[in-house]
């Protein structure tokens, strides 16, 4: 999916958290030049193994030769 790969845009959602509960990431974009995957981790969530989560942030989040562009919003 990302060979060849050096800029990758990325987006979250967040569900929205009351009386002092953290916020859980409800959507994750992920947007390479030609497409585009969302991840519906709250459909996904109990479904995404530890696996699964490891390769996601060893081929991605952790490789340092992608360059991940978003913007931070607090």
């Amino acid at each position: 999916m990302l060979q060849g790969v050096y800029i990758v845009g990325v987006d979250a959602e967040w569900k929205p958290s009351f009386g002092g509960k953290p916020p859980e990431l409800a959507l994750l974009q992920i947007s390479i030049p030609d497409k585009v995957f969302l991840l519906d981790i709250a459909v996904l969530k109990g479904k995404l193994t530890d696996s699964l989560m490891k390769k996601l942030g060893t081929y991605f989040f952790f490789d340092h030769s992608i360059l991940k562009l978003g913007k931070l919003l607090n």
